[in-house]
């Protein structure tokens, strides 16, 4: 393994390239700062060497990710001087001269305006969606959403070139959804973006005061909600977003909340009411399986169900025999899955902060079970409890993170504060209590003084009998 150099040279040494990457990928990501003349891939030790035409290319772009991080296709490779200053043929890899330059189309010249095209673009592509994948790298200035003959695409300004270059090189060939909506970046030759108003098509962040108009899903070539076609495990799948270098748990929450607005309003219900649809091992193939560990050993398959489908219909979970503290937990689709992940990771489960990260494996499947009375395996997906099995339910606008209010309904109309305090009080101290009627129904908003006894309560409550009636618990954002 090659050691790194002080002695600036015009090789530059990458470390920790995987067998998934390229020469075109590595051109892609050096070009930005000079013309490039050869590429030499050491498959055998995951590492590879690029030489610049001159010196100060290869100590530019060094400086650059002295302080970014250089991420190609998702994976972070280590730059350094090479202790070579010149590259020659060898028994390490196969020098080829690459045949792109600066000024070609594949490797235009830096600009801080990037013209993004937008490919199968399934679902509604806003100006909000793209801020959200863009600024974390840097200061956005304006964006302009469009449709040629290329197809959908996008005008990003930032404030600095540099800014564009980290951009460009991180997402390009990245998909927003799983599946779809892959980004295609290049220099744009244009200098400064003109923008007259503020919409979901146009903004320029710097001026807020530019009129603004209603946002229109049906504009373009975009597919709605509503009119998306095909199977409904389409809708929302977020796998790759979290994939990309710099998004955080709030933007992808941000993120989450647009499409469950969309999909609220488009009167759509999650797949989880199709139990044929659910139940086949060949739908839900996209990262609709989550492993959740860190479990406490005394958490069972009913536990998990009432918290995670606040998230989602829950098809099936399955808690693994040789490792308790272990379970896979399937979800309605990818959508779902992503929503159940982004909120409930770290959140204490019997006193034990539960990590949650998406399976490998695309289903969970049902085993054999002659006694029928295997309780580490739970199939839901014909169970009444789920939460979002009608097209439409007003549950999607109710779903928040795990907090210390609860929403407690399906009461009896004489349930007292009393009887409430008594069933509660086990799990912790209660703040604030109010009953209240909505649409001729008795409910209840219930905060604990910690969000842990929310949890707690929740989890062993929710669709228990109370009073002769099964009762519904669920997070709540309201206050009282």
């Amino acid at each position: 393994m090659e050691s790194g150099a002080s002695v600036p040279s015009k090789v530059i040494h990458f470390r920790n390239v995987g067998q998934e990457l390229t020469q075109a990928d590595l051109a892609q990501i050096c070009q930005p700062f000079g013309i490039v003349q050869h590429i030499v891939l050491l498959r055998s030790k995951n590492q590879a060497l690029v030489q610049f035409q001159e010196v100060p290319s290869a100590i530019n772009m060094l400086s650059y990710f002295a302080t970014n991080p250089c991420s190609i296709r998702g994976r972070v490779v280590i730059p350094q001087f090479s202790k070579n200053q010149e590259l020659t043929g060898g028994p390490g890899g196969s020098v080829r001269q690459h045949t792109s330059n600066n000024n070609s189309a594949s490797g235009e010249s830096p600009n801080r305006i990037l013209l993004v095209t937008i490919q199968n673009p399934l679902y509604p592509i806003t100006v909000d969606v793209l801020n959200q994948v863009f600024s974390p790298y840097g200061n956005l200035e304006k964006i302009v959403i469009f449709s040629k003959t290329a197809g959908l695409q996008a005008l990003v300004q930032y404030a600095r070139v540099e800014q564009a270059v980290q951009a460009k090189t991180t997402l390009h060939g990245q998909n927003i959804y799983a599946g779809s909506c892959t980004l295609h970046i290049q220099f744009s030759n244009l200098s400064d973006l003109t923008v007259k108003a503020n919409t979901d098509k146009t903004r320029d962040f710097a001026n807020p005061s530019l009129p603004t108009e209603a946002p229109n899903r049906q504009r373009g070539n975009l597919a709605s909600p509503a009119s998306s076609q095909g199977s409904p495990f389409q809708l929302g799948q977020l796998g790759h977003l979290s994939s990309i270098p710099g998004m955080t748990v709030q933007m992808m929450q941000q993120i989450i909340q647009q499409q469950q607005q969309q999909q609220a309003s488009s009167g759509m219900s999650f797949p989880g009411g199709n139990a044929t649809l659910m139940t086949s091992p060949f739908a839900p193939t996209d990262k609709s399986v989550l492993l959740v560990s860190s479990l406490n050993p005394d958490t069972d398959c009913d536990m998990l169900f009432n918290l995670f489908s606040n998230y989602g219909n829950v098809v099936r979970i399955k808690i693994l025999h040789n490792k308790r503290d272990r379970a896979l937990v399937q979800m309605g689709d990818n959508f779902q899955a992503t929503t159940a992940m982004m909120y409930l990771k770290g959140v204490n489960v019997l006193g034990s902060p539960i990590d949650v990260v998406y399976s490998k494996y695309p289903y969970i499947a049902s085993g054999p079970d002659p006694t029928g009375q295997d309780q580490n395996t739970k199939d839901y997906a014909n169970s009444g409890q789920n939460r979002f099995v009608k097209a439409g339910s007003k549950n999607f606008k109710y779903i928040t993170v795990p907090g210390n209010m609860l929403h407690l309904s399906n009461l009896t109309p004489n349930v007292s504060e009393d009887s409430i305090r008594e069933l509660l009080n086990p799990f912790g101290a209660i703040s604030n209590l109010k009953i209240f009627e909505s649409s001729g129904k008795r409910q209840c908003l219930l905060q604990f003084m910690e969000r842990d006894s929310a949890v707690d309560a929740l989890i062993h409550l929710h669709n228990k009998p109370f009073e002769g009636l099964n009762l519904r618990v669920a997070f709540s954002k309201s206050t009282i």
